[in-house]
């Protein structure tokens, strides 16, 4: 299911059998979940500031490190 947006997002954890944490860009995130809602997935956000346990992270990481 993933595979479509092509590395912009990616598996944060897995939380069991049917139930997974995703994160990545903001926008095919948004995608993800339309595309869940017409597949009849389960799916929600979680709000965040930032992209956490993602490639994404990389970007800001300083930011973190200095506080």
């Amino acid at each position: 299911l993933l595979a479509r947006w092509d590395g912009k997002i990616t598996v944060a954890a897995v939380n069991g059998p049917a139930s997974a944490v995703v994160s990545g860009d903001t926008t095919a995130i948004t995608e993800l979940l339309i595309t869940c809602e017409h597949e009849n997935i389960d799916a929600r956000a979680i709000p965040v500031d930032y992209p956490s346990h993602s490639p994404y992270m990389e970007h800001i990481r300083h930011q973190f490190l200095d506080e």
